[in-house]
C-alpha cells in the first residue's frame, strides 16, 4: 500500500527523476504481487496444476479412444484440452511417454488386434474400421508393432 501511495504521489508531483522512481516503484509492486500470489498458491500449486495436466491428458486419451476411427489432428486435441499445440504435445508426451500420434497409432493397432481376434472381418475391412489410410500402411505399421503381419496374427489367434 505504501508503494502505491508513493507511486501516486510521484505521478502528481512530477519532480525531476519521477519517471525513474515510477518505474522502480512499479517493478517493486510487480515483484511483491508475484511473491504474494506464488505464496498463496504454494500449498496447492503442485497438486492442482499437476491434477489439471493429468485431467487434460486423460481427456485427450478419452477423445482419442472415442474418435480413433476418424482423422484426428494435433490442433483438434489441443483444442479439446484447451492448451496450445506445443504445450499440449509436451504435456502429453511427458505423461504417456509417446506423442499423441504414436498413442493413436498404438490404439488403432490394439483395436485391429481385437477385431482380428473377435470378428470374421477381412483385413481390408479392419484396415478401414481402424482408420488406416491404406492396406499397405496398415500392414507395415501392424508388423512394426506386433512383429507379424495382420494375416499371420489372424491365423495365430
Amino acid at each position: 500500500r505504501d508503494l502505491l501511495d508513493t507511486f501516486i504521489r510521484e505521478c502528481r508531483n512530477r519532480q525531476p527523476g519521477f519517471k525513474l522512481i515510477q518505474d522502480s516503484l512499479a517493478m517493486q509492486a510487480a515483484i511483491m504481487l508475484l511473491r504474494e500470489s506464488s505464496h498463496n498458491l504454494s500449498d496447492r500449486s503442485g497438486r492442482s496444476f499437476n491434477y489439471s495436466h493429468e485431467a487434460a491428458v486423460k481427456k485427450a486419451i478419452e477423445y482419442l479412444s472415442d474418435n480413433y476411427q476418424n482423422d484426428i489432428s494435433l490442433s483438434e486435441l489441443a483444442k479439446v484440452t484447451h492448451y496450445s499445440l506445443y504445450h499440449f504435445l509436451r504435456l502429453f508426451k511427458s505423461h504417456t511417454g509417446v506423442t499423441p500420434f504414436e498413442y493413436l497409432q498404438n490404439l488403432r493397432i490394439e483395436k485391429a488386434k481385437d477385431l482380428l481376434r473377435k470378428t470374421d472381418c477381412s483385413i481390408s475391412q479392419i484396415c478401414d474400421l481402424c482408420a488406416f489410410g491404406s492396406l499397405s500402411h496398415f500392414s507395415r505399421v501392424f508388423r512394426e508393432k506386433t512383429g507379424v503381419s495382420p494375416s499371420e496374427y489372424k491365423k495365430m489367434v
